[in-house]
């Protein structure tokens, strides 16, 4: 059940790039975190209180994820609106391979040579898809920040929800409304604008994206490492 979780949410991530950069190309990507973060936040506030789960359990952990969520989320939006939807995805998947990196820093144990083997094949991949170092556009590189804290925040969230034995929803709840308010912060500073009309007329993509990569995905990915 944990592995089927993980694999959907991977389908899920697959899927929601091209049908996110066709978003941000109408509406800002910094309001596309506001609103979809923002509402599942909201939504797994009510399931906390139907199910009586303490809001604030944990609360700085679910700061810290939020964080570490805005750090990926906020480059790789940014990125994708500069670059191709595959070169998102593949460049991301980068983000998965060092997560087992940061868990030997943690540990302080050196990597097994299997996984030193597999994450040179997967920056070689990376290189050879990219069309190598010339043809790197600032979108791949936006990206690739973005995978460095993907990595971050699997690893983060394995020791947050598995060792300590987080409340799930809560925690969701307190990482997604954390970058929706980063978000908002963000929107406010740079006065980035925000087209009604194109939230009106986008507003099934917005749902769709806010419904599935955002809220469905994320749970599914912490469900199945807490597992």
């Amino acid at each position: 059940l944990a592995i089927g979780s993980l694999l959907l949410a991977s389908l899920i991530w697959g899927w929601s790039f091209p049908a996110t950069k066709d978003l941000i190309e109408n509406i800002h990507p910094l309001w596309v975190n506001v609103f979809t973060f923002g509402i599942s936040g909201l939504i797994f506030v009510i399931i906390a209180l139907i199910t009586k789960k303490r809001i604030l359990f944990r609360l700085k952990q679910g700061i810290v994820l939020g964080i570490l969520i805005t750090l990926v989320e906020t480059p790789q939006i940014l990125g994708l609106s500069l670059t191709s939807s595959s070169n998102t995805a593949l460049i991301t998947g980068v983000g998965i391979l060092l997560a087992p990196l940061f868990e030997s820093t943690y540990k302080r144990t050196l990597p097994q040579k299997k996984y030193l083997l597999t994450l040179f094949l997967g920056f070689i991949g990376l290189y050879l898809i990219t069309g190598g170092i010339s043809s790197i556009v600032p979108g791949d590189i936006l990206v690739f920040i973005c995978a460095i804290f993907l990595g971050l925040y699997i690893f983060s969230t394995d020791l947050f929800e598995h060792k300590n034995k987080s409340s799930l929803v809560s925690l969701c709840a307190q990482q997604f409304l954390t970058i929706s308010i980063i978000s908002f912060v963000l929107v406010l500073i740079f006065q980035v604008p925000l087209n009604l009309t194109s939230l009106q007329t986008y507003s099934k993509e917005l749902f769709l994206i806010m419904l599935f990569p955002t809220l469905l995905a994320y749970f599914l990915e912490d469900f199945g490492q807490k597992k």
